[in-house]
């Protein structure tokens, strides 16, 4: 990465039907990775192709990246979640692979990474507060490290 300061907003959206410029739509709950397109379901091994969020999540995103002088790259971001808004919406559906019930999670973390050599390595830690609507909120951290080769 270029020395610099980048900024970013992301969104997605993982619900049939709920981001549309036609005020009649609705959402489809249960509708992506399953039901008409894909009947034996958009998934490799249990685990869906596509958002990792699975099916019927909501993800906003606002993130800092900054590129120091010495080729180390910063990167903070929040995150809001809400996952499976619908439920288990229909009899017959594979299980929502994040979360059985609907959950409004706040996320952050924090992540150096840059290169050792022939190497991609980062560290970094994180943060999860929240839990499903009416539950009391829970909080769980994290602290993680990687090391890559590229081939």
């Amino acid at each position: 990465m270029a020395f610099g300061l980048r900024t970013f907003l992301e969104f997605a959206d993982t619900t049939c039907g709920d981001v549309s410029f036609s005020a009649t739509d609705k959402p489809n709950y249960g509708c992506g990775y399953e039901k008409d397109t894909w009947k034996a379901g958009y998934r490799y091994r249990g685990r869906v192709i596509g958002d990792s969020m699975d099916r019927d999540g909501r993800r906003f995103t606002i993130g800092l990246i900054y590129g120091d002088p010495g080729g180390l790259s910063w990167d903070v971001r929040v995150r809001h979640f809400d996952l499976n808004r619908g439920g288990i919406a229909q009899a017959g559906l594979v299980p929502q692979t994040v979360t059985r019930t609907a959950e409004k999670l706040w996320n952050s973390e924090f992540e150096i990474h840059g290169r050792i050599g022939p190497f991609y390595s980062g560290a970094g830690i994180g943060a999860d507060y929240g839990g499903p609507p009416g539950a009391p909120a829970s909080t769980a951290g994290r602290v993680f490290v990687n090391l890559s080769r590229p081939w």
